[in-house]
């Protein structure tokens, strides 16, 4: 099974990812033990303030259907506004982007 998740990072912007080990990824983001990327993710969370909460977006048998589901949900949570991480980091006028309104898709108002 692949679990598609979405870290809510404390200054409201999401991170959107697959993986087959869900805790185990955590502690990636968490802790610098990415293999693959020894700094990417964990920097990334890092510079975000941390993880807030996780979100479980869905559940699939196969990687493939997980990667599109990912890439999915990641296009339409920046087409409603949210900043991902597909989202540039500075707005049109040049200023830096923070969100006014950070996301909750956990439930009630963010």
């Amino acid at each position: 099974m692949f679990t598609v998740y979405c870290l809510i990072l404390q200054d409201g912007w999401l991170y959107v990812g697959q993986t087959s080990d869900l805790m185990a990824r955590i502690q990636d983001h968490r802790q610098n033990r990415n293999g693959r990327f020894p700094t990417g993710t964990f920097l990334y969370v890092r510079a975000h303030g941390g993880i807030r909460s996780i979100t479980v977006l869905g559940e699939f048998v196969t990687r493939e259907e997980a990667l599109a589901f990912e890439s999915l949900a990641t296009e339409r949570l920046n087409l409603l506004g949210y900043p991902t991480t597909c989202t540039p980091s500075r707005n049109l006028d040049g200023g830096a982007y923070a969100p006014t309104n950070a996301p909750n898709l956990a439930g009630g108002k963010g």
